[in-house]
């Protein structure tokens, strides 16, 4: 597989419409959000054969997309040592090529499950699930993804110093694997990068009262976990 890029493309320009509701029950925190995208001139990644037989990828302006559904935020404290916060969207996408005459489309989820625990009043943990479901270009499809992060933080020095242990991708499942389809031909491609790594910080709050306000905080902010999409 040859990748290149293309300094012919132009921008691709969104028109977006959502329409969304927050409340609150209780305890629970609830987001619904509906939206509709249509855009302008895509870029997607187009794969051809040449006559040696080598596949060939670059990006390439394509007609229009659009895509709609709903994406959904829901928090939840269920017990004094547990509380939930995920977010979640349901979409479907629509791709056209007026030039090459093609088309795709599915419908596409994902979920992120970010669980904070509270072990006691100086330690804290996270633990942090995502999924997303096959995403597809015009002539691709990527594969499914899924990753497990950790994080556990522990305040010492009278809240003053903070220590914080992470952990992303631990079962190391992240990968980027899709499959190329062309007139003549299918390929099936796969790129893995290092994605488990641990982390060790240190944080020494210098203010008068320590990390008082921190004091019950969670790893929230520690552990930032990426991936790259192609």
């Amino acid at each position: 597989m040859h990748r290149s890029g293309n300094p012919n493309l132009i921008p691709e320009y969104i028109n977006s419409i959502e329409a969304g509701y927050n409340g609150k029950m209780r305890k629970s925190n609830t987001g619904f959000t509906l939206f509709f995208n249509n855009i302008t001139n895509p870029i997607n990644m187009i794969a051809v054969l040449d006559s040696a037989g080598i596949s060939h990828m670059y990006p390439e302006n394509i007609s229009s997309g659009r895509n709609y559904g709903f994406e959904l935020i829901y928090e939840q404290p269920f017990t004094k040592w547990w509380k939930l916060s995920s977010n979640g969207s349901l979409y479907r996408n629509i791709i056209k090529s007026d030039t090459e005459g093609l088309s795709n489309s599915n419908f596409s989820y994902n979920a992120r499950l970010n669980n904070l625990f509270t072990v006691d009043k100086k330690t804290s943990a996270q633990l942090v699930i995502m999924y997303t479901v096959p995403i597809i270009a015009i002539t691709s499809k990527m594969e499914p993804q899924f990753s497990v992060d950790l994080a556990i933080k522990r305040d010492i020095l009278s809240n003053k110093l903070s220590l914080t242990a992470r952990a992303t991708d631990i079962f190391n499942t992240l990968k980027n694997s899709y499959t190329a389809l062309g007139t003549n031909f299918t390929a099936d491609n796969w790129r893995k990068t290092e994605t488990r790594v641990f982390y060790l910080s240190f944080i020494y709050n210098f203010g008068k009262n320590g990390s008082s306000k921190n004091s019950k905080s969670n790893v929230n902010n520690e552990s930032v976990h990426s991936k790259e999409i192609n």
